[in-house]
């Protein structure tokens, strides 16, 4: 009807509530209820009292802030990060530890049971360490008066900056160079880009750590090449230790982007190296590897457990990136072949391959193009290790799997729901779950890792 009103929420933006604290869904922020209105508040525990302020009042939902904690609950713990709740990196760490891998499996539980109908087994999760296990830190920057260059992380939801001087989640050597090479680039004059006004130079520094070797290669991200403070930071950064130091090109229009597509290594090797379940990786330093070592070893004794016995098995590992999957299914006699868009992963896996003295094979371009070629070609393969990104596999992927009749598949996932909308189709087609393990690759995040088995 014309000129209706429409209904206003139950609460106004900057009320102050009571409200119960009911579940963690998949998400950042606990799911709370105030007089049946649904509050979405970060730092809450499922079971507590707490007395929040609205942030956001729409007419179904609402986001708030927790001002006290009324009744607390016996999970709750101290967080150990200055800048928890502010900068937008970790969601649970407020949470006692075996509450958060409960919850988290739990979570993954429900998640897929509700997509695919049935009970799921799903294992305890397999644990890592909970403080220093991130090899990788991508600090933003930005314009900040005096000091010139801030850097930090972006606080949740929000564009805003949170200038940062620790994370403890990160590895400490790799945490001390980037901090080294922000105050580097102040010296040498460098200028932030300024995302409101598009202005300025730098901005992102990444430091990538090698687990096992301690080798640290520095990624200085910057909007174009010519910077005319560029060999005094270099020789600057090099009296800092870095094994290599490399500028990637990263265009303000990709603004959601850390990296660009360019890179030039401006000193030191190509690559760094990293160890993972006794072998040890070569890895360009704007390559995907996993940035929690334990995580990533835990990921591959599930994967190379559910394949069992592999001598002589063709295995094909899908979005295989350089390889980590298949070249250890390769090591233990596997005729082993990965499938992957990036080159730079591709030349990373060929020559950590060459200096194992390992033999795999690597196939370039995109998954939904290879694999249905591959089915068409009456290529088969005994076992297939699927290895996606967030949103999951392509539909021609999935039906290339089904046509290539493996006995055995892998799915290695980063998101429940990707992961159960997939593995519905791949019952669908003939396989049948037998098992999923939760890995806490993030243990401080709501992310789960999961690896899924399933046989024909």
């Amino acid at each position: 009807m014309r000129g209706a009103r429409k209904t206003p929420p139950p609460l106004l933006e900057g009320a102050v509530v009571d409200a119960l604290v009911e579940a963690l869904p998949l998400g950042p922020d606990a799911v709370a209820r105030a007089d049946g209105y649904v509050l979405f508040v970060p730092g809450g525990v499922p079971g507590e009292t707490v007395r929040v302020r609205v942030t956001e009042a729409g007419r179904r939902y609402g986001r708030g802030e927790v001002l006290e904690v009324i009744q607390r609950s016996p999970d709750r713990a101290e967080p150990f990060c200055p800048y928890f709740l502010t900068c937008g990196g970790c969601h649970l760490q407020h949470l006692e530890e075996g509450a958060r891998r409960r919850a988290k499996r739990s979570l993954l539980s429900r998640t897929l049971e509700h997509a695919l109908g049935h009970e799921v087994r799903v294992l305890p999760i397999e644990e890592t360490p909970v403080r220093g296990y991130r090899e990788k830190i991508a600090l933003t920057l930005a314009p900040a008066g005096a000091r010139g260059i801030a850097a930090g992380f972006y606080r949740a939801r929000s564009r805003e900056l949170i200038a940062i001087e620790e994370c403890p989640v990160q590895a400490e050597p790799a945490t001390s160079l980037a901090f080294g090479l922000v105050d580097v680039l102040r010296r040498v004059g460098a200028r932030a880009w300024d995302e409101r006004h598009d202005r300025g130079d730098v901005r992102h520094l990444v430091i990538r750590r090698g687990a096992g070797t301690g080798e640290l290669y520095a990624v200085l991200v910057a909007r174009h090449e010519e910077l005319p403070w560029l060999s005094r930071f270099v020789e600057e950064a090099r009296a800092l230790g870095p094994v290599g130091i490399a500028l990637n090109v990263s265009p303000p229009r990709e603004r959601d982007l850390v990296l660009g597509a360019k890179t030039r290594v401006l000193f030191g090797p190509p690559r760094y190296r990293t160890t993972v379940a006794g072998l040890t990786y070569h890895v360009s330093p704007t390559s995907f590897f996993q940035t929690n070592a334990a995580g990533a070893e835990s990921v591959v004794a599930s994967v190379l457990r559910f394949l069992g016995p592999l001598e002589g098995r063709r295995v094909l590992d899908v979005y295989g990136g350089v390889g980590l999957v298949a070249l250890q299914a390769a090591r233990r006699g596997a005729r082993a072949l990965v499938v992957e868009g990036n080159p730079a992963s591709i030349q990373d896996g060929r020559e950590t391959a060459h200096a194992n003295g390992i033999a795999c094979s690597f196939r370039r371009g995109r998954a939904e193009d290879l694999l249905p070629r591959l089915a068409r070609e009456s290529s088969r393969f005994s076992a297939v290790v699927l290895d996606p990104p967030r949103e999951g596999c392509h539909p021609r992927v999935l039906e290339a799997v089904r046509d290539l009749e493996p006995r055995e598949v892998a799915y290695v996932s980063c998101d429940p729901e990707s992961l159960g909308r997939d593995l519905g189709v791949l019952e669908r087609s003939g396989f049948s779950l037998q098992e999923v393990v939760p890995v806490d690759m993030f243990p401080h995040a709501y992310h789960i890792e999961a690896v899924a088995h399933l046989s024909r």
